[in-house]
């Protein structure tokens, strides 16, 4: 079994690098609306860009197939007193779940909200208890039909056991509830930090790492599947920290921090798939 793995593992990331050179990431670009602060945790939905911005508050930039408007923060009942991050906004942009820092002793836990279509605003956000631990969760992402969620988190759910620092486990959703979640285990988890992740529609899993193999601080590394094989995405990182990938068929937008070019703390990049 462990030979076949290996075997597999080798095939998979052969084939990773044996991609013809026009299927590739291009050289990620410095996003055209970064401030002097932080622009951190992108998440597309539609033509509509999410990120956490000024003061760990959650705003939004339309891309009107030129350019990206100035940012504001998203309406309604999203951002509060404390930190909002991680936005991820499914079901064709009427649903948003995020990690909100509270006030509970319990950290970061994770929040969903729905669109008022009246209002033209969000609604009162709502914790996902399913998904949520006493301690300190930090990135999520939901299948657009709300049916399957990965997590990291510092936490451990049911009897399940934490492999590293922080940990990327899989959620389903059966008739409305979430279940409890399934630590990914080797070799998608490490016995470091998995931050953050996002998924492909080929359902690749994009996640930022410090484990064994990164160019930098943090780097952005691909897996197969949930199951793996890992490989890095050596196109985008750098010798400085490269985190919280967003994924889709036209963008991988990341945060990074140090990065040769960057306009603050935290910026925002985009590369385009070629």
């Amino acid at each position: 079994m462990k030979r076949w793995m290996a075997m597999a593992a080798c095939i998979g990331i052969c084939l990773f690098l044996a991609l013809p050179a026009w299927a590739a990431w291009s050289e990620p670009v410095n996003w055209s609306q970064n401030n002097r602060l932080e622009d951190r945790m992108p998440w597309v939905s539609g033509n509509t860009l999410y990120f956490v911005g000024p003061k760990y508050d959650i705003y939004q930039s339309t891309w009107d197939g030129e350019a990206w408007s100035a940012p504001v923060p998203v309406p309604g009942k999203i951002n509060g007193p404390t930190n909002e991050i991680q936005p991820c906004v499914v079901q064709n942009g009427k649903v948003m779940y995020f990690a909100r820092m509270t006030t509970n002793g319990r950290d970061y836990d994770f929040f969903r909200s729905e669109w008022d279509e009246v209002k033209q605003e969000w609604g009162e956000p709502v914790v996902v208890l399913e998904l949520s631990t006493p301690v300190q969760e930090w990135d999520i992402w939901v299948s657009e039909d709300e049916t399957l969620a990965y997590v990291t988190s510092r936490g451990t759910y049911g009897n399940g056991k934490a492999l590293g620092l922080r940990d990327i486990w899989r959620s389903e959703r059966i008739n409305g509830v979430w279940q409890t979640p399934v630590n990914l285990g080797a070799p998608v988890n490490s016995p470091v930090d998995e931050w953050d992740i996002s998924v492909d529609s080929q359902g690749r899993l994009y996640i930022s790492s410090n484990r064994e193999g990164t160019v930098g601080d943090f780097d952005i590394f691909m897996a197969f599947t949930d199951k793996g094989p890992v490989a890095n995405v050596t196109e985008v990182n750098t010798a400085v920290t490269e985190k919280a990938p967003f994924v889709s068929d036209r963008w991988l937008i990341f945060e990074a921090i140090n990065r040769p070019g960057n306009v603050g703390g935290y910026d925002l990049w985009i590369s385009t798939w070629e």
